[in-house]
């Protein structure tokens, strides 16, 4: 079967919900991993897919890639890869038809040994995945191809025929002479014998490569003019080689090096994060009806940022046994509440574009959406209240959602009083039970659990020596209706008593 790319389809795409995107702070992500990237990829990190074989198809092609030597060869041919395209951008920019035909020359060259080792690469390799064997089958198809032989002997033949041009050069104040080498000696080799005559060392040979900051000055365009006209025939087979070649990049070598950005970029992402010895792990994909876990698992987006200090976020771990759609997560303030359910989510996404996801193991089914209900800043213009705005949003997705979203409801209804945000919650919770969908519910509410045995009590837990410290663990069980905010309070000298001393003084 002939390779079709990285990114095989059976099923549909899905576009996630620019609110949920942001709300879970995946955006932040994507952004992150689109910037280590050499090519646009943030359109394939916005995209889900909705099919096992589609995710298992992209894992077992990250499984490979993550391979020290795999991974190694990758990223030679990615590097190699950029600087053929820079050499055509300068190709495309030059205005002297040498300089612009010399720029196509070096970048058909480089391109021809950066395809060519990667191939035997490639074929060095233990590669397991349909994708990379497909596309490792093609290259050697590809190598042995006529077209990629004409290529490079023409490349070769008009590089050495370039080289092999020789001529004599002679400034004298401001006139330039241009003159066909001859058989006389060349002052360089009288140079050389005096020099060696006074050398009590070896000279070391220096390779010279061709960079973008060799752009030719007016002068040096005159004496290469000069050149040309002394010596046609290379460089009218040079013009024709362009004119010939003029695009030489195969279309899927350029459709496989924009698509494995894709997976070097997250890999490249991730790295910082395991160096503070969190762990990622490939998710087993199952069935909306079973067992769902994970372990050690954590806020990527937090993970980054705290990485990027050489810090460790903490993780969490969970097991969601069959029938418990509705997980209510209860606890003191700043106790890592939200951040548990943002990772909740972030979990679900990373896993659905085939990707490793935070965690030592993981099992997850395949969601139709991600629908996120987080607090809003009120703005003028929104003629709307706070309240009636949070109850439109719910509406919304309580009409769209079905027994395999995942929702994420996010301190929900905390714009108005205690008892009317209790109704509210509670008919919210019954209506996403009913429709099936597996709920995380960060509320103060923590007496919602009682509605349905179906409702699984999770709190944030505080450091029992030191109630105002919080540990960020999330765990199963009932919080007691304990927000431990005298505990905060005290800390800062934020109790009514303290506050009082302060104003008297």
């Amino acid at each position: 079967m002939e390779f079709q790319g990285l990114f095989l389809t059976t099923g549909e795409l899905v576009e996630e919900n620019k609110d949920t995107i942001n709300d879970l702070r995946i955006n932040l992500i994507i952004d992150g991993i689109s910037r280590l990237s050499k090519e646009p990829i943030k359109d394939l990190l916005l995209k889900r897919l909705t099919k096992k074989e589609d995710i298992v198809y992209r894992q077992n092609i990250l499984k490979d890639i993550q391979k020290s030597q795999t991974l190694k060869a990758l990223n030679e041919f990615s590097k190699n890869l950029e600087k053929v395209k820079r050499y055509i951008e300068l190709s495309s920019k030059a205005t002297f038809e040498i300089t612009l035909q010399g720029w196509h020359l070096e970048a058909v060259l480089l391109y021809i040994k950066t395809v060519e080792e990667l191939s035997n690469s490639l074929l060095n390799l233990q590669i397991e995945s349909d994708g990379l064997r497909k596309f490792k089958d093609f290259l050697k198809s590809y190598i042995n191809s006529d077209k990629f032989k004409i290529l490079k002997e023409e490349s070769a033949s008009i590089k050495k025929r370039l080289e092999e041009i020789k001529a004599i050069v002679s400034i004298r104040e401001n006139k330039v002479n241009v003159n066909k080498f001859s058989s006389e000696r060349k002052l360089n080799d009288d140079i050389e014998t005096i020099m060696s005559k006074l050398s009590y060392y070896e000279v070391e040979n220096l390779d010279f490569e061709i960079t973008e900051s060799h752009i030719l000055s007016n002068v040096e365009e005159k004496i290469l003019e000069f050149i040309k006209k002394l010596n046609p025939e290379p460089f009218d087979a040079l013009n024709n080689f362009h004119e010939k070649h003029g695009d030489f990049i195969e279309k899927i070598i350029e459709q496989f090096y924009r698509e494995i950005q894709f997976f070097l970029a997250y890999l490249e992402y991730i790295e910082p994060i395991k160096q503070t010895g969190l762990s990622f792990c490939f998710p087993e994909i199952t069935e909306r009806d079973s067992e769902i876990y994970f372990k050690n698992s954590f806020d990527l987006a937090l993970a980054k940022q705290l990485s990027d200090k050489g810090e460790k976020t903490v993780t969490n771990e969970l097991f969601i046994n069959k029938g418990e759609k509705v997980l209510l997560v209860t606890g003191p303030n700043q106790g890592g509440k939200t951040t548990f359910a943002r990772m909740f989510g972030q979990l679900f996404y990373f896993a659905a574009l085939g990707l490793m996801v935070p965690g030592t193991e993981a099992s997850l089914f395949i969601c139709d959406q991600i629908y996120t209900h987080f607090e809003k800043e009120e703005k003028v213009q929104n003629k709307k209240g706070k309240l009636e705005d949070e109850l439109a949003r719910a509406k919304l997705i309580l009409d769209k959602a079905t027994d395999k979203s995942v929702i994420i409801l996010n301190e929900i209804f905390s714009a108005t009083a205690l008892e009317d945000a209790y109704f509210l919650a509670e008919f919210v919770i019954k209506k996403v039970l009913n429709l099936g969908a597996l709920v995380v519910l960060v509320t103060f509410m923590h007496k919602l659990y009682r509605i349905n045995s179906s409702i699984v009590p999770l709190t944030s837990n505080v450091d029992l020596k030191n109630p105002s410290t919080r540990t960020f663990k999330i765990t199963r069980r009932e919080t007691e209706g304990r927000s431990f905010a005298i505990y905060l309070a005290e800390k800062y000298c934020l109790t009514y008593d303290l506050l009082k001393e302060r104003l008297k003084r």
